[in-house]
């Protein structure tokens, strides 16, 4: 009798799906302001920042992000195998919490640094070894951040509480993102000069966050004896295994057509509205719009994803999204711009939902590694998961402007005018706002259909979850656990899951 209630009192000591204050839970998701920001502004403002105000040519820009997102995406599960194998008296993630604050200041200015002088392939080292460095500080900080959310509760609930507050506060800092930028750098008359100074003024934003979130502390079963375990295997085998866990490799092909969607159509609605709609002083109102529609449907897509499932919200969500943005085919200049807003307005609706259920998912696919293999490995997990994404957006990004450029994309001219360096945009052929145009449109019909098939055929059930973490933490407590629900939990790690 004895034996059991010490058993019991060190399964409860151990239990993983704990429920969490909603300070400590908000604390967290501040890491948020970075992770989420820091994408949206580099594909909203960049690409264009390097065609229209550094003037160099979309093939070279093309050039710069697929590179810097390569490099990017082998940095991340290199990361994720670190992080996870990591031991310090602050545990396996947060030490890099700290380290990074100076270095998100430094590559993020260093982005926009108004270089103007050098030839055009010196602009192309320059900015290309810039970006790559940003990409590199980025990994540092955010996977050990991505993979610690994972790891804070694995009560399938809360997770979906989690992810609504961390997609809350990256859809806001998204949509500071997406209209403070251009407010900055059109205070003043040097595009470039403003351009730094926005940058400066984000690296901060982007930077003293993480001192909240450092005060987040790790679950103590999965900082110490976690890593101890995983150190005895080796990075390169932690990364391969994440591969073999059939719910990861669906969630991935979900995951790539939900943000390479993202990624792409952010990157090319700056050209859209130049020179399709002729009105690229709206862009930061259109960007904006969609952005707070999204943080404002969060909260309602996570009621929804918790009344329903993160599965119906995937295929619901990317149906929506995939239809409102068709509605590109039609737009021309003479288009009101009401129109466009409320475009703007049904987007970013239709793109919580999706957002909200695959955030959340991630969390359940580690338990199934952890099933697999008996260790927590997130930070491999979702390296794995970035690599996939970057090289997937390297391409896609690449390609584009790529294929902008080649069918004839005109850069702007400078012109000096009092005294200042005036940038003037050029009208583009026939053929290259025919490629605008399809890139807006059909991307989300192309790249969301995948989604929402395996989402339609995913099998990591609310039930079968929670049977499986009951189970996974009576492994850890090492208690008995019986042949019905051991060949249960075999069949589902060997056939199902």
């Amino acid at each position: 009798m004895e034996n059991r209630e010490t058993a019991l009192d060190s399964l409860d000591s151990i239990h993983s799906n704990v429920k969490l204050k909603f300070g400590t839970k908000l604390s967290f998701a501040m890491g948020d302001i970075y992770s989420g920001g820091f994408f949206n502004i580099i594909n909203f403002f960049y690409a264009i920042f390097l065609t229209d105000v550094m003037r160099i040519s979309p093939v070279w820009a093309g050039l710069i992000f697929t590179a810097s997102k390569v490099w990017d995406a082998i940095t991340d599960p290199m990361m994720g195998a670190i992080s996870d194998r990591t031991r310090s008296r602050f545990g396996r993630r947060r030490p890099y919490f700290l380290m990074g604050i100076p270095l998100i200041v430094l590559s993020f200015a260093m982005m926009w640094y108004p270089l103007s002088t050098g030839s055009e392939l010196a602009k192309v080292l320059f900015f290309g070894f810039a970006y790559m460095f940003s990409n590199t500080v980025a990994t540092f900080v955010q996977i050990p951040f991505l993979s610690m959310a994972a790891e804070i509760s694995t009560d399938y609930n809360e997770r979906n509480s989690i992810s609504g507050i961390r997609m809350f506060v990256s859809g806001a800092s998204s949509l500071v993102c997406a209209v403070v930028p251009m407010i900055i750098v059109s205070m003043y008359q040097d595009v470039a000069r403003g351009h730094f100074i926005m940058g400066i003024v984000f690296g901060l934003f982007f930077a003293l966050p993480w001192l909240l979130v450092f005060r987040v502390k790790e679950p103590p079963i999965f900082a110490g004896a976690a890593a101890e375990e995983t150190q005895k295997t080796g990075m390169f085998k932690l990364m391969v295994n994440t591969l073999k866990v059939k719910s990861f490799r669906w969630l991935l092909y979900m995951y790539l057509g939900i943000f390479v969607t993202m990624d792409l159509i952010s990157m090319v609605e700056a050209y859209f509205l130049t020179y399709i709609v002729e009105a690229p002083e709206i862009l930061s109102y259109i960007l904006g719009i969609l952005l707070l529609f999204e943080v404002l449907t969060m909260p309602l897509a996570t009621l929804i994803t918790n009344r329903t499932s993160k599965v119906q919200v995937i295929i619901w969500g990317s149906i929506a999204w995939a239809l409102a943005c068709l509605a590109n085919l039609f737009i021309t200049p003479a288009t009101p711009h009401g129109v466009l807003y409320a475009i703007a307005a049904a987007i970013g609706v239709a793109i919580a939902f999706p957002i909200v259920g695959i955030i959340s998912m991630f969390g359940d696919v580690t338990d199934v590694g952890e099933l697999y293999y008996g260790t927590r490995n997130e930070g491999s997990f979702f390296g794995v998961q970035q690599f996939t994404r970057k090289c997937a957006s390297a391409v896609a990004n690449g390609v584009t402007l790529g294929v902008i450029g080649l069918v004839g994309f005109i850069n702007p001219i400078e012109e000096i005018r009092n005294g200042v360096a005036v940038l003037i945009t050029q009208v583009q052929p026939d053929i290259v706002l025919g490629v605008i145009r399809s890139f807006m449109s059909f991307t989300a019909v192309l790249l969301l259909i995948p989604t929402v098939v395996f989402a339609l055929l995913w099998q990591l059930t609310p039930e079968r979850h929670a049977r499986m973490i009951d189970y996974l933490d009576k492994k850890r407590a090492g208690l008995a656990v019986d042949r019905e629900t051991e060949a249960e939990m075999q069949h589902l790690r060997e056939n199902v899951l």
